[in-house]
């Protein structure tokens, strides 16, 4: 993005422990069922996905492959694996995909349009939250639990993603 300085890597990495955190305390509620989707509520489903797509999608690829453990754990990350809260751990890895030596701490090129995709998807995210009954949730949401209430935990994590 012309005129715009390149996001430091404290910058990216504040970014994703801040989206980290939103995600592993949405996916905590008591409502969210990893493991049966539908059994969810609709917002609160479609606003943790939204989160978890957030970060995989948009953040994950400004971080090195040294910075895993800002990665949502791997049960959280992929909705397919076990509900950690129910004593399924997630699938490790594939040893192909495991990245070692100078490789695993290299940065990937700056990529400005990534990093503002995901500060504007982590605002309409705290939007979604912290006014669940606002007329552009309710657009996004059509025919979701009108003012869905995600509990103070969610909404304080989404203040804290908005700063």
């Amino acid at each position: 993005m012309p005129g715009m300085p390149d996001p430091s890597h404290e910058e990216m990495v504040e970014l994703a422990r801040k989206t980290r955190e939103l995600i592993e305390t949405i996916y905590a509620h008591p409502k969210f069922n990893t493991a049966q989707p539908e059994r969810s509520p609709k917002m609160l489903w479609h606003t943790g996905d939204f989160a978890r797509r957030t970060f995989t999608d948009y953040i994950a690829p400004l971080l090195p492959p040294s910075m895993a453990s800002l990665k949502p754990s791997i049960a959280f990350a992929d909705p397919r694996c076990e509900d950690p809260r129910r004593g399924m751990p997630g699938a490790p890895p594939r040893s192909d995909q495991v990245v070692t030596g100078e490789a695993a701490n290299a940065w990937p090129e700056v990529d400005k349009e990534k990093y503002m995709d995901a500060v504007t998807r982590n605002l309409m995210v705290s939007m979604i939250i912290l006014d669940p009954s606002g007329p552009q949730v309710q657009m996004m949401f059509p025919g979701a639990e009108s003012g869905f209430d995600f509990g103070e935990e969610i909404r304080e994590m989404a203040r804290k993603v908005k700063e």
